[in-house]
């Protein structure tokens, strides 16, 4: 027997204790330790404050987009709106509103 063969086993073992994760090298994992003493119980009115204010904060987010996004389609909407009148005739270029035909005369 090779006077190193054992250190050669025992390092063997240890690298085959070791494995390759997404994290990188892990070591192996020791013996659990004991369960630690239980934490103070949790303020249920602090929690539902801090919930509360971050509903408020996210929803208050989603009305600040939405408007903005109403804004833009009205805009969209209103050129959209004034070019179809252009088309049309009924404005010019200027916006103003271009006489229509005269209808017959009446009776008076």
């Amino acid at each position: 027997m090779e006077p190193f063969q054992d250190l050669r086993i025992n390092r063997i073992e240890d690298l085959q204790l070791h494995r390759d994760s997404r994290r990188g090298l892990e070591g192996a994992q020791g013996p659990e330790g004991p369960v630690g003493p239980a934490g103070p119980l949790a303020d249920n009115h602090a929690v539902a404050e801090l919930v509360r204010k971050g509903l408020q904060k996210d929803f208050e987010e989603f009305v600040d987009k939405l408007e903005g996004e109403i804004v833009l389609s009205k805009a969209a909407i209103r050129a959209l709106i004034i070019d179809e009148l252009r088309i049309g005739g009924v404005i010019d270029q200027n916006g103003v509103a271009v006489p229509g035909p005269a209808g017959a005369q009446g009776p008076e």
